[in-house]
């Protein structure tokens, strides 16, 4: 695994979800907590999400 790994997973998780998110600040994020090698598979759902959702960009 490597960052590109995981801005690849991020996107596709992110474009079959509602709403529009800054990818880039979900990869730093998870790159910064569990490491720039990290399997975002193995990251708990629950600490993924709740990653993500801190990146979502708000609704006009």
């Amino acid at each position: 695994m490597g960052i590109q790994d995981i801005r690849d997973h991020v996107t596709t998780a992110t474009e079959a979800s509602d709403g529009t998110y800054d990818v880039d600040a979900i990869v730093t994020e998870i790159g910064e907590t569990y490491g720039y090698d990290a399997d975002p598979e193995q990251i708990p759902g629950e600490e993924y999400w709740e990653i993500v959702g801190k990146h979502a960009d708000p609704v006009a």
